[in-house]
């Protein structure tokens, strides 16, 4: 996920230069690295599963494209880069390299951090105002996707916690507060709906309440039903079934595995 970050930044910098960098091997990296994240869902699947996957052989598939990555970077020669692609190559080094300890280390089986997780995450989409009747239709899908990606996660963590691979209960007091606002009785009320909570100056009254009602239906049916599951796995499965303590010493051994 790091390199994702990395190698957005990178792009972006070496974009306004007009070039990617003077060493031919390094760019192909780049750029192949580049098309592995823009190719990882087919366009059927950026239509049917918005969310994207949080499987194991999703993780899988990125981990052992980082190792043939890292081998072509290990590959070239440092010695004989400019200063600056030296820099680039050190940086991406280090990213795909630590994507790699990541996943040895099986950090994706912990989705959550101690206020946040994959939950959270998707609250992000709630800040757009839809303006159209495509926009509605997508943000629908984005809505009945939730629970697929929620279980996803969720058979992640079951698979940690049968590894002893978990987040401490003492890191994760007031936990509920991450997911209990998101079941609510009435979907007018849930910040699901905040995206058709105004008339749009573009659109009719009438095309607005047809889209509030499809909104609303959506989380009533879908949304907060996930959010309900959430919170019966983390209370009745996760809560006591986690580490009781902070320290790493509670954690197994990844270190031969």
């Amino acid at each position: 996920m790091r390199l994702l970050f990395f190698l957005i930044f990178l792009t972006a910098n070496l974009q306004a230069q007009s070039v990617l960098t003077s060493d031919s091997t390094l760019n192909e990296i780049l750029l192949d690295i580049e098309g592995f994240q823009n190719n990882r869902y087919s366009e059927e699947e950026r239509e049917v599963y918005p969310l994207g996957f949080a499987t194991e052989e999703f993780y899988d598939d990125e981990y052992h494209f980082n190792l043939s990555i890292l081998e072509r970077l290990d590959a070239i020669n440092t010695e004989s880069l400019s200063f600056d692609d030296y820099i680039s190559h050190s940086l991406l080094r280090f990213d795909v390299d630590n994507d790699i300890k990541l996943f040895e280390y099986k950090e994706y089986l912990i989705p959550i951090l101690s206020e946040s997780g994959f939950h959270t995450r998707v609250l992000w989409r709630t800040n757009r105002a839809l303006q159209t009747e495509e926009a509605v239709t997508n943000y629908i899908k984005f809505l009945e996707d939730i629970p697929r990606y929620f279980d996803e996660n969720i058979a992640l963590m079951r698979e940690g916690m049968e590894l002893g691979i978990a987040q401490p209960l003492e890191g994760l007091q007031n936990y509920q507060a991450t997911y209990e606002p998101y079941i609510v009785e009435s979907p007018e009320n849930s910040i699901f709906a905040r995206p058709v909570s105004q008339l749009p100056e573009n659109m009719s009254w009438a095309n607005w309440r047809v889209f509030q009602n499809m909104i609303h239906d959506a989380i009533q049916e879908t949304v907060t039903p996930a959010y309900q599951s959430l919170k019966e796995f983390f209370e009745n499965e996760y809560f006591p079934n986690t580490r009781q303590d902070l320290g790493a010493a509670t954690m197994p051994d990844r270190s031969e595995e």
